[in-house]
């Protein structure tokens, strides 16, 4: 990425030894209460105190909260429903949410759909991979909250935006890029 142009001083994220391979000098973690807005939109780290101690990767990833004056997303990274009960007293309602884990079994819990009320559930989640994401127990769990679920194995990129007069939208690669072959 940095070959092609883009050039950054500092990076965050939530598991170091998986970045060494950035020639940057200044990593790092994201921090509780770590909050900044940029162009209307504001952006904030969610931090349970167990992801601070763990050594558990997934559990370690970044919890970022984005909210703009109509639409809101969360986006969970790999954290289990045990990070996502500690952190449910610092979730808010959001548009969107994107699951947990790409979907797996241990992700995308009750305390984390409760808490959020998500419109929409998106899971990012290879076509035909071999972990089976997103696994039938959260499908489940998230259908029971929502029917607008957008998945990227079946759906291809999603697209989530907000328009000019507010109104928080979502779209698929597939519905964009209608092949003649394809039903409606």
């Amino acid at each position: 990425i940095y070959d092609h142009g883009i050039s950054f001083d500092r990076l965050t994220g939530g598991s170091p030894r998986h970045l060494l391979e950035f020639p940057i000098n200044t990593y790092q973690q994201c921090q509780e209460q770590t909050a900044w807005e940029w162009d209307g939109v504001s952006f904030r780290y969610l931090v349970a105190p167990s992801q601070r101690q763990t050594s558990v990767t997934n559990n370690q990833s970044c919890v970022l909260e984005i909210r703009s004056s109509s639409c809101s997303f969360l986006l969970t990274g790999d954290i289990d429903e045990g990070v996502e009960q500690e952190l449910s007293s610092q979730l808010k309602p959001v548009e969107w949410l994107l699951a947990g884990h790409h979907g797996s079994r241990h992700s995308t819990g009750e305390f984390l759909l409760a808490s959020t009320t998500p419109k929409t559930v998106v899971f990012s989640a290879g076509f035909l991979n071999r972990y089976g994401h997103p696994h039938q127990d959260v499908l489940s769990r998230v259908l029971s909250y929502t029917d607008n679920v957008l998945r990227t194995d079946q759906d291809g990129a999603v697209f989530l935006y907000e328009t000019l007069n507010g109104r928080c939208e979502s779209e698929t690669w597939r519905t964009r890029q209608k092949r003649f072959w394809s039903k409606g």
